[in-house]
């Protein structure tokens, strides 16, 4: 005859069947995401294989999609292999079913030798910086005091310009004269669009303080939300606040604010907002599962204010993979409205020149002599005057953001935050940006991944 276990036993029992199922939920990350995520939205997955298994293989070929065919129809995903690569060429556009489709390759990895490969050119050897360059001057400029200590973390300004160019990179000023023609200076207005950690707190401020203008300051964002895809505007979505829906959406030219990959998934780790995948500060940007044999990616997933599909989450395959997806967007031939690209970096170190080019742009005149940019985060500036005005809520969220020489320092620090990812993240962030692009969005935006040219 069985007795009835003890209580002490009968705690034991329980305590082992919460861990087991604990173990089983939450250590497994894929069933984890499989309770967020439907089901549906499964399949984003890029193998990095065994080297064993030679050059990629690739099968059942699907592509996430933000473009159409020169005739405004959708047109299926048709690609053609590069016979050295072995590597998808894209010839027709993919159809508009964003984030439902995905592609599915693998590359090359062998994780015996990652250590003899590293992805990176020879750093450069550059000078002493000295109060004499044109970094220490542009500061200067700015109203920053720049002591003697401070200059062994501020690069010099051949350091800038070898990274990021002697000019400013803007793209889309061609379509600023059918904007000004086809609304009226009165009605004109100027907000930034961009992923997480793009500078889309700062322009606002940047831009309304310097040009002049009846440019519309009661909002800081477009109206079918700055962190949103651009296929929210395509579909005419409005955020449901009487403030954004006064504004027509044809008065508004966008401006989106791209930043460099590799800084970007450092300052994503972290602020990592609504992007939502398994990393921490010390394992950034952590793209590729390490415990996996297979080398398979690890996904992401980002809520967006709005989202064509209806669900609530979008999935990446990777962190880059969101950052190649999110500008694909935008950048894509396809879209008819007009819109500007930036990049951070030349806010951070052509303030003059990109305001001159932006103001022209929609008519407007510079309104002082000189330019004024905020000394501080202007996340801590909006968190201040939150307390002020007792709002909840926080950018910083109590961790630490750019003023500006840290943000003069961190943007032209490429080359460090490079050597700091591991090979398998610099093989991932390669082949997604490299082979994997139809728009070529580094080439687009003078970008090289090591900040090398």
């Amino acid at each position: 005859m069985l007795t009835k276990p003890r209580p002490v036993v009968q705690c034991l029992l329980a305590i082992g069947l919460g861990f087991w199922l604990a173990y089983i939920t939450f250590i497994n990350f894929r069933f984890f995401d499989r309770l967020l995520i439907p089901s549906s939205s499964f399949g984003y997955r890029n193998d990095f294989t065994s080297s064993k298994e030679g050059r990629s293989n690739i099968t059942n070929v699907r592509k996430s999609s933000f473009l159409q065919n020169g005739s405004g129809s959708s047109s299926s995903n048709n690609y053609n292999y590069n016979a050295r690569s072995k590597l998808p060429t894209l010839i027709s556009a993919p159809t508009r079913q964003h984030q439902q489709d995905i592609m599915k390759s693998k590359i090359p990895h062998n994780s015996s030798k990652e250590a003899a490969h590293p992805i990176m050119h020879a750093t450069k050897t550059y000078p002493k910086i000295t109060m004499d360059d044109p970094s220490i001057q542009k500061l200067k400029n700015l109203g920053m005091n720049i002591t003697e200590s401070q200059l062994q973390y501020i690069p010099s300004w051949q350091q800038v310009t070898d990274m990021f160019g002697t000019e400013p990179v803007i793209i889309g000023l061609e379509q600023c004269e059918a904007f000004r023609k086809a609304v009226p200076f009165s009605n004109r207005t100027v907000l930034p669009a961009g992923s997480f950690n793009t500078g889309t707190n700062l322009f606002p401020e940047f831009f309304h303080t310097n040009c002049a203008g009846s440019f519309q300051r009661d909002i800081i964002q477009v109206n079918w939300g700055k962190h949103n895809l651009a296929n929210a505007r395509i579909d005419g979505y409005v955020i449901n606040k009487p403030i954004y829906q006064a504004v027509p959406q044809e008065h508004i030219l966008p401006v989106i604010m791209v930043r460099h990959p590799v800084t970007w998934m450092f300052s994503t780790c972290v602020h990592s907002y609504g992007a939502r995948w398994k990393h921490n500060e010390t394992n950034c940007p952590h793209l590729v599962n390490e415990n996996k044999t297979d080398g398979s990616l690890v996904p992401l997933r980002v809520d967006y204010g709005y989202n064509h599909n209806g669900r609530t989450g979008t999935r990446y395959p990777s962190l880059i993979h969101f950052w190649r997806d999110w500008y694909q967007s935008y950048a894509a031939n396809s879209l008819t409205f007009p819109r500007l690209m930036v990049r951070l970096e030349d806010v951070v170190y052509h303030p003059d020149i990109v305001l001159k080019k932006l103001c022209d742009c929609v008519g407007g005149r510079q309104r002082y002599d000189r330019i004024y940019v905020h000394k501080e985060s202007v996340k801590m500036l909006k968190d201040r005057q939150r307390i002020k005005r007792n709002l909840t809520g926080s950018l910083t969220r109590g961790k630490e953001t750019s003023g500006l020489i840290s943000a003069w320092t961190k943007h032209a620090s490429i080359a460090s935050f490079w050597r700091k990812m591991n090979p398998r993240d610099q093989r991932a962030v390669k082949q997604t940006l490299e082979l994997e692009d139809d728009l070529k969005l580094l080439k687009l935006f003078h970008y090289t991944l090591d900040g090398i040219i």
